[in-house]
């Protein structure tokens, strides 16, 4: 037996002893990949109801057995004598005649045995792990649902809807998955294939949300998509999800791999850890970062949308899918998207699938770009994090990379992270392309014919306008940040400059009206760890510097002696956390060891617009100008 023969009956041994799949994939580095859709496999085997032996089909198959070689003897009795001398052999060979068909016969039902206890036809699909209620009609206009169970088979052109707190999910005979969350709505527009050859699955999702997680398709003719009403998504072995709201809007999110999602005005190309957006009608929005936090719910300022999980604050916009309504204390799973600028945009908010643990544990995690990794403070996206020893690194974490970071909230306001994981692209993951060969359904759009493959630096989802201009690529390790700054000045320029100390107090002013009247929690823990007055921090956050990097900004300036509205300046040129790092070491040697510098003087404006807010950066009339915090308020619900 190979290696990957002997670690695969290790698994399924395992299996069976009762361990679960998450556990087993974990046990299996370099080869959780080709293993994990055969320990599902077998997993969704276990479940499935085995055909028991029926003593009376035995019975009934010796009696028909024998009664055919009876009759056969009656035809040949006619024979001349001269033949019938080999009679004697012919009866002696009865016996052994009949209990070798028998056997025969016995072989051919256990390998029809066998056969049943697979995971159905090609053309079908298993449901499995069935919670709540979920439904079938037999097509996408029919009424005739009807309450499905584990086990039950699904074919092409039925539709499948769960409600609320339920969800279901679709095995496939090569072992990729499909797992339907609450409230959502699919039609099975393509299901085929053979054994081990070809695979070409495609959806039509209505509403609600799934999560796919496909394995490796063989042949080019395979396929994987998902059509939505504003545009789809085209894999060939990756995890990804997809979001549908009420509204057309479509969200097209990547764990793992590379998708392709399209419309009938662009495409692009999705990294794992991107997301976009897409609705009717308009291109798709420019891939983001993306983040997921689990915790009880703290209204910052509920009317102005804006709510934190921990000590993380996101803002609720009109397309944000919401399972249910926001209530203080209540456990919520948030998925949404991060903005350059430093704001986190929910994209969807619900009940958890599961509610284990402790009401109060915080889950929390991001992905972004690894711009600086030097001493204790890393940076991610912007997003300043403890790197202690406990911090688990998976895979060759590298700055100018993107990773996933699993991180918890601090009680002093930083967040300290629990793992970081790489998500460079493996030079075995395929690409999938855009060359549609299934029929979606009425409601589907189809995918265009391949175009040139946009490469693109993740910027919001919505309707920011302004585009930062990348900065050059780094080379090396823990350098450079790839990700560029805006090269717009914003409203209220820091009265420093790059060069000298600037002497005399800061100037205070009122920021009420760019982040509401309640005081913002991490703003007055930074306030409070730094020493300087909650209206210097927010006046920084007003002029689209995220609290990440204002920590760190405020950071650099203890450890360098250097105002903090120097180093401001620096990142509102262009210069990427890596670099300023570098030239601050190089222009002062000998770092203060946290002895902040003479002055810090607070920036001179913090006006945050006069216009109607639009993705989390208001600005005089235009939404997203610059001109705004990048958790600005979004519009208020009707």
């Amino acid at each position: 037996m190979s290696e990957n023969d002997n670690l695969l009956q290790e698994a399924l041994s395992a299996l069976e002893r009762g361990s679960q799949i998450d556990e087993l994939a974990s046990r299996q580095p370099g080869n959780g990949a080709e293993l994990l859709p055969l320990i599902r496999l077998a997993s969704a085997l276990r479940e499935l109801p085995h055909p028991e032996p029926s003593a009376q089909r035995y019975r009934q198959g010796r009696a028909r057995l024998l009664a055919a070689i009876q009759a056969g003897q009656a035809r040949t009795n006619h024979r001349s004598p001269i033949r019938s001398g080999g009679a004697w052999l012919r009866w002696a060979l009865v016996p052994s005649l009949v209990l070798g068909m028998l056997a025969l016969a016995a072989i051919s039902l256990a390998g029809v045995g066998l056969w049943l206890r697979g995971p159905g036809e090609a053309r079908y699909a298993t449901l499995m792990e069935v919670n709540g209620q979920a439904e079938a009609a037999s097509s996408s206009t029919a009424n005739d649902w009807t309450l499905l169970a584990n086990g039950d088979r699904l074919r092409a052109g039925q539709r499948i809807r769960t409600q609320a707190a339920s969800g279901a999910t679709l095995l496939f005979f090569d072992g990729s998955r499909t797992t339907l969350g609450p409230n959502s709505d699919v039609t099975i527009t393509t299901l085929e294939g053979r054994w081990g050859n070809v695979l070409r699955v495609a959806f039509s999702q209505h509403a609600g949300k799934s999560t796919h997680s496909v394995a490796p398709l063989r042949g080019e003719s395979s396929s994987f998509v998902v059509y939505t009403p504003s545009g789809s998504a085209r894999v060939r072995g990756t995890i990804f999800k997809v979001l549908v709201h009420p509204i057309g809007l479509a969200r097209f999110a990547v764990d793992s791999g590379q998708v392709v999602v399209a419309n009938e005005r662009s495409e692009l190309v999705l990294d794992a850890g991107q997301v976009t957006a897409a609705q009717p009608g308009q291109e798709l929005a420019a891939p983001a970062y993306q983040f997921s936090l689990q915790g009880p719910l703290a209204p910052v300022d509920s009317q102005a949308g804006l709510w934190a999980v921990g000590d993380v604050t996101f803002a609720l916009q009109p397309a944000t899918l919401l399972g249910v309504e926001p209530q203080a204390g209540q456990v919520a799973l948030v998925e949404g998207h991060i903005v350059p600028e430093g704001g986190w945009i929910a994209d969807s908010l619900d009940l958890p699938a599961e509610s284990g643990g402790a009401a109060g544990v915080i889950a929390a995690s991001l992905t972004g770009v690894l711009e600086a990794a030097q001493g204790e403070t890393w940076q991610v996206s912007g997003m300043a994090l403890l790197v202690d020893s406990g911090t688990a690194l998976a895979g060759p974490v590298r700055t100018g990379q993107a990773v996933r970071v699993v991180f918890e909230p601090l009680a002093d306001g930083r967040w300290r992270a629990v793992s970081i994981q790489s998500l460079q692209k493996s030079a075995d993951e395929q690409t999938p392309t855009a060359t549609a060969t299934e029929t979606p359904g009425d409601d589907a759009t189809p995918t265009p014919t391949p175009t040139e493959t946009l490469t693109q630096t993740p910027t919001p989802i919505g309707d920011v306008t302004d585009t930062p201009t990348p900065t050059a690529t780094p080379t090396g390790e823990l350098t450079e940040t790839p990700t560029g700054a805006p090269t717009a000045t914003p409203i209220g320029t820091p009265t420093g400059t790059p060069t000298g100390t600037p002497t005399g107090a800061p100037t205070i002013t009122q920021v009420t009206d760019c982040t509401g009247a309640s005081p913002h929690p991490t703003g007055t823990t930074l306030a409070q760890r730094y020493g300087v007055p909650y209206e210097e921090i927010m006046g920084w956050f007003c002029q689209h510097f995220g609290f990440g990097e204002i920590d760190l900004a405020y950071g650099l300036s203890r450890q360098y002696g250097v105002p903090v509205a120097d180093i401001f300046a620096m990142r509102r040129s262009g210069l990427g956390w890596g670099r300023i790092r570098q030239r601050l070491a190089a222009a002062t040697p000998t770092p203060t060891n946290g002895v902040p510098p003479a002055s810090n003087p607070a920036p001179t404006s913090s006006h945050p617009g006069n216009g109607n807010p639009g993705n989390g950066n208001p600005g005089n009339g235009n939404p997203g100008n610059g001109n705004g915090p990048p958790h600005g308020k979004p519009t208020k619900k009707p």
